[in-house]
């Protein structure tokens, strides 16, 4: 019987990503994510069912909490995969419990519509640059761009890769090379 304990969320982060790195030299990022159920109203009784908001305990380790400790801020929008992980605890009274949080194999971060410019590139590159002042530009100047044209608004260091997700051992996804020579 295959078995298989996988765990997808969509939410927004609620506080700034915590870290702390380990003796050996490793590291653990940890965030809290929340996601909503939309509220509805029952056919049946006309009873309006409010929204409901989950907070999930997100903990990355590795080269992906160096992700999100260099990329995830509070409000950003992510996607992460992972594995539901328990853990126990205990009160300052000394009460005993079990705690659930998700061990992320991947955590993508999704950009809000806000941050995405128009496909049509009537914002000139200084308007941009006035925008964001951390845009990442090519060997030419010019901002890179997502897939479908939108431009990108989420800053990396200069001379390094631009890293749109990275997650367990898989390579990470590569925008563009900012090594280029000019």
């Amino acid at each position: 019987m295959d078995c298989e304990n996988l765990i997808t969320l969509l939410g927004n982060v609620g506080k700034d990503p915590e870290t702390q790195t380990f003796s050996n030299g490793g590291m653990v990022a940890v965030i809290t994510l929340a996601t909503s159920d939309g509220g509805y109203v029952k056919k049946a009784t006309g009873e309006q069912v409010p929204e409901v908001t989950q907070w999930h305990r997100v903990a990355g380790y590795g080269k992906l909490a160096e992700f999100i400790q260099r990329f995830v801020r509070k409000g950003a929008r992510l996607y992460v995969r992972g594995k539901l992980k328990y853990y126990e605890a205990q009160t300052a009274n000394g009460d005993k419990y079990t705690a659930a949080y998700v061990e992320a194999d991947k955590v993508m971060q999704l950009e809000r519509r806000a941050q995405s410019e128009p496909l049509s590139g009537d914002v000139s590159v200084a308007e941009l640059k006035r925008r964001y002042p951390n845009i990442p530009l090519d060997g030419n100047g010019q901002p890179y761009r997502w897939a479908d044209g939108r431009v990108r608004t989420i800053p990396f260091k200069p001379g390094e890769k631009t890293v749109e997700w990275y997650g367990g051992n898989s390579k990470p996804a590569v925008a563009g090379d900012n090594n280029k020579q000019k």
